[in-house]
């Protein structure tokens, strides 16, 4: 995203109202800790990356909550009744750039990179679409929207799993969720929408096929790693999203000259530093906002919360917690 393009004129809106029922939790799934920080501030800090300046929480359910743990780094709209996706959006219109361009996803889908914010939000710009949206093809669609083409390959409707007819259903082809609008279009599409489903609710994927079908043009963007679409509606798919943050966290610091002796067995927060040629041996924790300094060799079985450890320190079998002289914080475990 060009400097240009980061004015008014672009949002973001995230939805995160709903109950979030299949957690059978007390807590909102956006603010189940991942990665030793509420899942919904991944999302945020991969709009903020992408240059995202105004980013809009629908919030309902918990939203006391929400506000508390996200702060500044969102503004609010509530949708009181649960209504559906295109309700929802249609909370946020009366704050949106009227002229501007919106990119709308859920407050769940925390894999995204921010290079695939930009890539489609540049994407919709430059093919002057109404509206596009990210599609993937996965090996089971099970439970996903497919993505319904003409007979030219070009985009005609979404329909939703519990909607589709069988031949609908062997579609590979699924809506990730993640959309770009013009923001008129957007409006005239969610004024005419009604909640004629089996659900009873507002579709937001239904303003695509009232855009299509009145001449608009609706485009849709591959995405090259399918893996970043997936959210979790519950604590199997909040443990695989973990998985998904947690590797890439490893490769990162394995790219960037440090030794991870057995990867898997290793966990490192998002925001920790580590200094080059460091060593750190399985059953290691870094967490929070611990510094490891260059050429240290840690582990095994080292927990090390907001420290500071020095350059060349040699740990093992120990915990580390808060700033100041490891050898003052050190507790041995073993």
């Amino acid at each position: 995203m060009s400097e240009g393009e980061q004015t008014d004129s672009l949002a973001a809106v995230v939805l995160a109202a709903g109950l979030s029922k299949r957690m059978k939790s007390r807590t909102i799934k956006v603010l189940h800790p991942l990665c030793g920080k509420p899942a919904v501030l991944h999302l945020l800090a991969s709009l903020q990356e992408a240059g995202f300046r105004r980013v809009i929480l629908v919030v309902g359910h918990q939203r006391e909550e929400v506000e508390r743990v996200v702060g500044s780094r969102a503004e609010y709209v509530v949708q009181e009744e649960l209504l559906g996706t295109g309700d929802a959006v249609r909370r946020a219109v009366p704050v949106l750039p009227p002229e501007g361009t919106v990119l709308v996803t859920y407050g769940d889908t925390v894999l995204y990179r921010a290079e695939t914010f930009r890539q489609l939000v540049a994407f919709h710009l430059q093919t002057g679409a109404s509206a596009t949206l990210l599609s993937a093809e996965l090996v089971d669609p099970t439970g996903y929207g497919r993505i319904v083409r003409d007979e030219n390959g070009a985009f005609r409707k979404i329909v939703e799993e519990r909607d589709a007819l069988p031949a609908e259903k062997a579609i590979r082809e699924i809506n990730t969720g993640t959309y770009c609008f013009h923001v008129p279009d957007l409006v005239a599409a969610l004024a005419e929408i009604s909640p004629g489903n089996a659900q009873g609710e507002y579709y937001l994927t239904d303003t695509l096929g009232w855009l299509s079908a009145r001449g608009r043009r609706v485009e849709v963007l591959p995405l090259a790693d399918p893996e970043e679409a997936l959210g979790f509606n519950d604590r199997v798919q909040l443990a695989l999203a973990e998985r998904v943050l947690r590797d890439r966290i490893r490769r990162r610091w394995m790219a960037a000259g440090v030794t991870l002796v057995d990867p898997a067995a290793i966990y490192i927060d998002p925001e920790v530093e580590i200094g080059p040629d460091t060593i750190i041996e399985p059953g290691s924790w870094l967490v929070g906002k611990t510094h490891v300094g260059a050429g240290c060799h840690l582990g095994p079985w080292v927990y090390l919360e907001d420290a500071r450890i020095a350059d060349g320190s040699r740990l093992a079998f120990c915990r580390c917690l808060g700033e100041g002289p490891a050898e003052a914080l050190i507790e041995k475990v073993r």
